[in-house]
């Protein structure tokens, strides 16, 4: 299959081009030429200010990439910056707004006719930035094959009515941020159109010398570095402004210096140093050998001087009325951010004293950096972007879509196991090829399942699906395929509660470093209840999500087995939890339940039903039965049940109730409600996210009090009632149309599902 034929569309474009919108044209497109027969549509101006035409027009070849250069058919007049505050002012028409972008510049007649007249020779069209001619009057000729990348941030040119249909003319949008991806949403109600957020690889040569800038420029002491545009629009006066004052007032003894094009004036004095235009070297050793990295922005769409910064391990200091270096500097947690002037003064005075701290920041924003603006996972995003919007039939086939499932073990009534399934079904009914990949299969599920050594990447394969909820065998094998992932976190218990079983504690700790090593290979991470999303937050995970686990309805369309239910029948009331045999989940707070309840109610009986995993933690809780004065008579430790038994036990047991000190999701609280039971839980970790405002939560364990009110509960019929009502309303949530619909929504921001 030959390459595909891509153009990408830019105001200005070079080595010489000194703008972070035109770099990462550059960037991109010189890393998709491994992806497809790449050509850039520009001007021949280097100079924003003018747009005089600097580099000769036609066609050359730069870094592999066909460069179509067209003239700009006039300078930007002198009077423009009064003409934009005349319309800003006044009333205006869309003629106005027309005249005014063709007067901002660049416009270029010949560039707009080779873009309408070369329509058929390029299968898709990306245009990097809104604000300029070349893609204000060259997307809409292209529209049904045209990407967009906007670099948006929160300028007033973003209203302007000649732009809204921009955001909703392209096949794609692809943003650089989750903070501008929202603001476009917000302004342009754009929601529909197919989006992702692919940021961006960030690039730092590996010679970079701090000691060889100081001698090439003569620089002996401290000093902070500002890298780009010197000028009003980049809030540059504010900055001079902040760092004169704060010298002056008695601050520490340190330069400023300025590095980017001079489009100002400066004030007139030695500890300001600017050094202009400077090749990307300079800048990369600049910024290593400053003290902090400043950036007063107040626009920006993604800052990638603070991301070579931070890769560099160089703190910075950035203007917080940005939303955008706000948000930024808060996820890689890489440096401070001021809203004033006593503000500025007081983080400066802390980046120059504090080594410590100056190290930490770079310590953890090189960290960020390296997980999520990795060159691989943007890349690989873009190619399922690509290749979504250039499919031809022929490979909408569905043995021509892979995308596998990864996990440590498939066993029958288990919670990821049965997600995994759901999954897999919704896939194929998609037109996906998707098979189960385990280290671990248990008898019987042989056909449902693969043993993962059995897996060979397929040519299709662009991503994969990994379960993770423990240290396992199956995460180093697909760190090891290399594909990027969709993570899908089930939650690590904490190693705590497994303190008298080593091993499973080592495993434990294993899979928490297993996590925190996947981030820069994770397209998508997805936690199973808003509580391991908020995990994965903390981790570092970009973008996240919620998905929970599905209900299948069919599941629970079993007959009651009527003996099992004549025993439940016996004595009551009935309590009954659901769950495996471990420390976390403590069984023995439920006995010391049972033991007050017997006492309001004598013939209360409770049933434990789950997996008996850890023979002396079980051993112990009979122990602890037998202390407490519990007979079989009181209490039943069923282990594993049928399917149908467990349906039964739901369906004929009076309240669940729930002691659990740890769950990641909690399955059998929705199960539970799914059958008319009335739930009581301990809230703890992810219970109160699965329950929301059902049920009944409680935060201390009065056993006493306890016991009282599942007396209440069984005893209150209209309270009863009222409490299954509210399950069944919360329980819709889980049911699988509604995660379904959440899941192929999930597959689309990754580009992986048309709309």
């Amino acid at each position: 299959m030959s390459k595909q034929r891509i153009a990408l569309v830019v105001q200005r474009y070079g080595e010489e081009v000194n703008g972070g919108a035109e770099l990462l044209a550059r960037w991109l497109a010189e890393r998709l030429t491994a992806l497809a027969d790449m050509h850039v549509i520009t001007t021949c101006a280097i100079d924003y200010h003018t747009w005089d035409n600097a580099y000769p027009s036609g066609e050359s070849n730069l870094n592999g990439v066909c460069v179509h250069r067209f003239l700009v058919d006039a300078p930007r007049k002198e009077d423009f910056a009064e003409r934009t505050l005349a319309l800003f002012d006044g009333e205006r028409t869309l003629f106005d707004e027309l005249q005014w972008m063709k007067d901002q510049g660049p416009y270029s007649t010949g560039l707009l006719d080779y873009i309408r007249e070369s329509y058929h020779d390029y299968d898709l069209f990306i245009f990097v930035t809104y604000l300029y001619p070349p893609t204000v009057f060259g997307l809409p000729l292209v529209s049904d094959k045209a990407i967009l990348l906007p670099m948006a941030h929160d300028e007033p040119y973003l209203r302007l009515p000649i732009i809204r249909p921009l955001f909703h003319l392209p096949q794609a949008i692809v943003y650089n941020t989750e903070p501008e991806m929202r603001l476009v949403n917000r302004i342009a109600h754009n929601e529909y159109v197919t989006q992702i957020v692919a940021g961006v690889g960030i690039n730092v040569p590996e010679n970079v010398s701090a000691e060889r800038f100081r001698r090439k420029y003569g620089l002996d002491g401290p000093f902070v570095v500002y890298a780009g545009r010197v000028d009003s629009s980049k809030n540059l006066p504010e900055l001079l402004d902040y760092f004169a004052r704060f010298r002056d007032e008695g601050g520490l003894d340190v330069k400023l210096v300025l590095i980017g094009r001079l489009n100002l004036d400066l004030p007139d004095r030695p500890d300001i140093i600017s050094l202009g235009f400077v090749s990307e070297q300079d800048k990369f050793d600049a910024i290593q050998a400053a003290e902090a990295l400043l950036t007063p922005s107040l626009y920006e769409s993604l800052s990638m001087v603070i991301m070579e910064a931070w890769l560099m391990g160089t703190p910075t200091l950035v203007n917080g009325r940005c939303e955008v270096l706000k948000s930024q500097t808060r996820r890689g947690n890489g440096g401070l951010y001021y809203y004033n002037y006593d503000e500025f003064a007081v983080a400066l005075k802390m980046l120059l004293e504090a080594d410590d701290l100056r190290e930490q920041l770079g310590r953890q924003g090189r960290a960020f950096v390296m997980s999520n603006y990795n060159w691989d996972i943007v890349m690989a995003k873009y190619q399922a972007l690509l290749d979504k919007l250039t499919m031809r039939p022929a490979q909408k086939r569905a043995g021509e879509r892979v995308l596998h499932q990864f996990t440590e073990a498939i066993s029958v009534g288990d919670a990821v196991s049965d997600q995994v399934f759901i999954i897999q079904r919704w896939l194929r009914e998609m037109g996906f090829t998707s098979e189960i990949y385990a280290e671990h299969i248990r008898p019987g599920l042989e056909g449902r399942a693969r043993p993962a050594r059995e897996y060979r990447q397929q040519p299709a394969e662009t991503c994969l699906i990994h379960h993770h909820a423990i240290g396992s065998d199956i995460a180093e094998r697909v760190q090891d395929i290399g594909l990027p992932q969709i993570l899908i976190y089930h939650n690590i218990t904490p190693p705590r509660f497994f303190t008298p079983d080593p091993v499973m504690a080592a495993s434990l700790n294993k899979g928490r470093r297993q996590l925190e090593e996947m981030r820069s290979r994770t397209l998508l991470a997805l936690g199973d209840s808003g509580y391991n999303e908020r995990e994965l937050v903390e981790i570092g995970f970009s973008p996240t999500g919620v998905l929970p686990i599905a209900l299948d309805e069919n599941q629970f369309d079993v007959a009651t087995n009527e003996a099992l239910a004549a025993e439940c029948d016996r004595d009551r009331p009935l309590i009954l939890f659901v769950g495996r045999f471990a420390p976390n989940k403590r069984q023995e707070d439920l006995l010391k339940l049972l033991y007050h309840l017997r006492r309001i109610s004598p013939r209360a009986r409770m049933v434990l039903v789950g997996s008996i995993d850890f023979t002396e933690y079980m051993a112990w809780q009979k122990e602890r039965a037998q202390d407490l004065g519990l007979d079989e008579s009181a209490v039943q430790f069923t282990g594993h049940v049928s399917h149908q038994d467990m349906l039964t036990y739901y369906r004929c047991a009076d309240v669940y109730v729930s002691m659990s000190e740890h769950e990641g999701f909690g399955k059998p609280l929705i199960e539970s409600m799914y059958s008319g039971l009335p739930v009581i839980a301990y809230a703890s970790s992810a219970v109160p996210d699965t329950l929301g405002d059902a049920g009944i939560l409680f935060h201390t364990k009065d056993f006493e009090a306890l016991a009282e009110l599942v007396d209440v509960v069984v005893k209150d019929e209209p309270l009863r009632q009222r409490i299954i009502a509210r399950q069944k309303e919360r329980v819709q949530t889980f049911l699988e149309p509604q995660v379904r619909q959440r899941w192929e929504a999930y597959l689309r921001s990754v580009g992986l599902l048309p709309d």
